[in-house]
């Protein structure tokens, strides 16, 4: 039982942090990027 318990708790960890490795995605549009459009946008993301 503490076996399984083990290979569970590992299997989630593993699925939990593959979806976290995602790119943020403020930096993958570059050309959508609000300091580009228009320099008043400054600090409107945090």
């Amino acid at each position: 039982m503490q076996e399984r318990l083990k290979y569970t708790v590992f299997l989630v960890s593993i699925l939990i942090s593959a979806t976290l490795r995602g790119q943020d995605p403020h930096f993958s549009q570059f050309y959508a990027n609000a300091l580009y459009l228009a320099p008043s946008f400054t600090g409107a993301i945090e």
